[in-house]
């Protein structure tokens, strides 16, 4: 494209919106000169750059502004809503929150409103429900269903988001969890808790950490004094300062809670710090799969790890080389890499030192080749087929480029 344009692609609201997407989003939204538009992943210009706003996009339909109101339109740039609104959102199972007046409801994908705009105050709809408040009890919560019904009335000083049917709720200074009949499935005990997560929920109680099920039964005993979430069956607790270990969903030790720090499987390998702050590789026997002596480690992303050693001793300013390693402990790609980053679709962003305090980035692949020569002030990953990327002028430009490293827009000021 010949002319250059001011723009920002929003990233991180993509990403949020893209956990709840029912159909894909096609088409990344722009900035240019303070109003917004939309492209699509090939650069061409769809939605011209007339709205004073975006406030979110998601199953084919976006939120923006226009002349201080918000509303809806499609990916053709067709109204489904007029501009009427105070602030709309995006699009959670089907229904998205709506202000007027300083009241909310929820409108469909036709823009009807089916949940009346009469609220206080909405929370987006998770596993069918969202959160509420009446007028005269702020900061006061109960549940609606996607048809308006009030499943629970109005008791909470805190309501969770569900998840995988369950809500975390608190009435003074107590958690514990309801069902979507708004059922406690645990009483009101817990000082702190998490959110559910492929079957398990986080609680603590005095201090210490464990886990229920979807039941509301005490799966883990409340016995860490931390603990991460489960993914695939495991989890990092902690048992006191330089205690981390990895546990499964039966309590048993995968990992002895021995390292100072310790992250959880990715490919079947967990990065481990031991006491001689070096960071190695354990595997699901509890064992070095790949002996602590790196100074950095990342998790295993597609078959390779990013390993680093630094230059001089302990506490020194020395530079770090950072290279990939496979499962074997093998060095695949030598480093000779400032930065190095995860591979996401085989290709990883990675840094060369220019000067004192100067890296360029690129891009390589799982061989280690250039696909894309450093030449950058910064870089990011690709997201569908487009990245961003900072040239190395004196004023650094945002600029977005395919794959193939073609220029696809320059940003001359965000």
């Amino acid at each position: 494209m010949s002319r250059l344009l001011t723009f920002i692609i929003i990233l991180s609201t993509l990403l949020l919106n893209c956990q709840n997407e029912e159909k894909e989003n096609t088409l990344l939204p722009i900035s240019v000169n303070g109003n917004f538009g939309f492209i699509n992943y090939d650069g061409e210009m769809v939605i011209e750059p007339i709205y004073d706003d975006f406030e979110g996009y998601s199953n084919g339909i976006i939120g923006v502004g226009f002349n201080g109101k918000d509303g809806f339109i499609n990916e053709k740039g067709e109204e489904i809503t007029g501009f009427i609104y105070d602030r709309v959102r995006y699009f959670n199972d089907g229904l998205a929150s709506v202000r007027l007046n300083r009241k909310y409801g929820f409108v469909n994908f036709e823009g009807d409103v089916v949940i009346p705009i009469k609220y206080d105050f909405v929370f987006h709809f998770s596993n069918g429900m969202a959160a509420f408040s009446n007028v005269g009890q702020s900061r006061i919560y109960g549940y609606l269903n996607t048809k308006g019904d009030v499943i629970v009335e109005p008791i909470f000083n805190v309501a969770n988001s569900f998840y995988e049917g369950f809500a975390a709720v608190k009435v003074d200074d107590k958690f514990g969890f309801i069902n979507k009949k708004g059922e406690y499935i645990t009483e009101l005990v817990y000082d702190e808790v998490g959110d559910f997560f492929q079957g398990y929920a986080a609680v603590s109680k005095d201090g210490y950490w464990g886990f229920i099920d979807i039941d509301g039964n005490e799966k883990i005993p409340l016995q860490y004094s931390e603990v991460n979430p489960f993914i695939e069956g495991y989890a990092v607790v902690k048992a006191s300062y330089f205690k981390n270990g990895i546990i499964n969903t039966s309590n048993d030790t995968i990992v002895p809670l021995d390292f100072e720090e310790l992250e959880n499987f990715q490919e079947d390998m967990a990065v481990a710090t031991y006491y001689n702050k070096k960071k190695g590789f354990v595997d699901k026997k509890g064992k070095w799969a790949i002996s602590p002596v790196y100074d950095y480690a990342q998790g295993f992303r597609e078959g390779l790890a990013a390993v680093a050693m630094r230059e001089g001793k302990e506490g020194e300013d020395g530079d770090v080389h950072w290279g990939y390693i496979n499962k074997k402990g093998e060095q695949i790609i030598s480093p000779k890499f400032a930065v190095a980053q995860p591979f996401i679709d085989g290709i990883a962003v990675v840094a060369i030192k220019t000067g004192k305090y100067d890296y360029t980035y690129g891009y390589i692949d799982t061989k280690g080749n250039y696909i894309i020569e450093p030449r950058f002030f910064n870089a990011t990953p690709f997201f569908e087929g487009v990245a961003s990327v900072f040239d190395k002028n004196a004023n650094p430009k945002k600029n977005y480029i395919d794959k193939n490293g073609k220029l696809l827009y320059t940003v001359d000021k965000e």
